[in-house]
């Protein structure tokens, strides 16, 4: 019977270290993707002066092959606009100046 408490203990102890090792990863793992999104700059920030924005964030905008209205909720980084439906619900692509125009147009 101690044999069996004793070998119980010793696997209990086996699996410990392993948890342990595990969480420290997992650790590692966290502040990987915590400095992937919070030293990533803001991507309203991102522009550069040097591209043109015919387009404001916030702004009503209509794609030229469906009709479609959108609003831009962003300006990516290669200087596309990110346009969402539905009051940003629903992603509907990253958009060149000449894939949309302006509402009121």
């Amino acid at each position: 019977m101690e044999t069996f408490i004793i070998l119980i203990i010793f696997i209990f102890g086996i699996l410990q270290l392993i948890l342990f090792f595990k969480i420290w990863g997992m650790t590692n793992d966290i502040r990987e993707i915590k400095e992937k999104y919070l030293s990533s700059t803001d991507p309203k920030k991102s522009i550069s002066p040097a591209q043109s924005t015919e387009f404001s964030i916030g702004e009503l905008v209509v794609e030229t092959k469906t009709n479609r209205q959108m609003r831009i909720k962003e300006i990516t980084e290669d200087g596309k606009y990110s346009c969402y439906t539905g009051g940003g619900a629903s992603h509907e692509g990253n958009f060149t100046a000449a894939e949309i125009k302006h509402f009121n147009s």
